[in-house]
Order: C-alpha cells, then sequence, then structure tokens
C-alpha cells in the first residue's frame, strides 16, 4: 500500500522544519499572488494619465485598486487546508499565519516600493527631495497593500482553522 506524501513529510522534516516549511509556503503564495494582482492591476491602460503627451500613472487611487479574485482566494483556501492538515495544532496555526501574514505583507510592500520608484517613475521626484520622494513611495506601497492583506488572509486562516478542528 502506497503512503500518502503529506504524512511523511513531517517525518521527514521534523516539526521546527515542517513549521518553517509551512510559514514560508504561505508566505510565497500570498505574496505571488498579491504581486501578480498589483502588477496586473497597474499594466492596465486605464490607470495611466497623460499630460502634454507624457504617459503618467497613479501610484494609488483611494476608490479602485489590486485585489483578488475567486481563483486568488481559492488557492490560499486550499494552501490553508494543506497547512493546517500538516501543522494540526491549533496554536501553531494561528502564530504561524500571523508571521506569515506580517512577513508577505514586508515582502509585498517591498516590492510595491521598487515597482513604484522604477516601473512607475518615482525616481525622476528624487532629484527634487529624495527622502520626501522615498517617503511617499513606500507610503502608497503600503496603502496598497493594506487593502489587500485582509481579504487573501480570511481565506487561508478559514481553510487551516476548519482542517484544525476537524483532525481534532
Amino acid at each position: 500500500m502506497q503512503k500518502c506524501w503529506l504524512k511523511i513529510i513531517p517525518k521527514l522534516l521534523g516539526e521546527s522544519g515542517l513549521n518553517l516549511l509551512i510559514i514560508f509556503a504561505w508566505i510565497a503564495v500570498f505574496s505571488f499572488l498579491a504581486i501578480f494582482r498589483y502588477v496586473c492591476f497597474y499594466e492596465a491602460e486605464s490607470h495611466f494619465i497623460y499630460i502634454d503627451g507624457t504617459k503618467l500613472v497613479r501610484p494609488y487611487s483611494s476608490f479602485e485598486g489590486p485585489s483578488f479574485q475567486e481563483i486568488d482566494l481559492g488557492i490560499l483556501f486550499l494552501s490553508g487546508l494543506i497547512g493546517g492538515f500538516l501543522l494540526k495544532d491549533f496554536e501553531k496555526v494561528l502564530f504561524g499565519l500571523i508571521k506569515a501574514g506580517f512577513l508577505s505583507f514586508l515582502t509585498d510592500v517591498v516590492y510595491a516600493s521598487f515597482f513604484i520608484w522604477f516601473a512607475l517613475g518615482f525616481k525622476e521626484f528624487a532629484a527634487v527631495n529624495f527622502f520626501i520622494a522615498l517617503e511617499w513611495t513606500v507610503f502608497y506601497a503600503v496603502l496598497n497593500f493594506v487593502r489587500i492583506l485582509p481579504m487573501g488572509l480570511i481565506p487561508l486562516f478559514l481553510g487551516a482553522i476548519i482542517t484544525c478542528f476537524v483532525l481534532a
């Protein structure tokens, strides 16, 4: 009889190695999906402003922004189910999700800061005042991902918690 590969992984890695693997997997999945939606959102033609023939991009809008689609939420829910199945302990899942949420938010903000600075052209404002341009770049990056973070963590959390309660 063939063994399930999900039951073999904890024996190979040990408890602490498994916790780290799941947290980094959650960070990778969440960050990849958030960055993908962010780039797709800002590459749409509707976000460009043309002033005197120059193409400019708004780095933040209060009424629209990047968001997850249904397939992304399903992927996050599935990764939560798999991570909850491997961790099995509610305390490990809860603290792992807090760590994964914080580190993925940090990863997304760093990527968005570079994207706003280089791809959207905020480095041109550095000639006037470097520190103010850098401050606004990071501020816009944080604003863009503050609104996407809760919507992505909810299915991840629900999948992990449902699996923990089913296995308990």
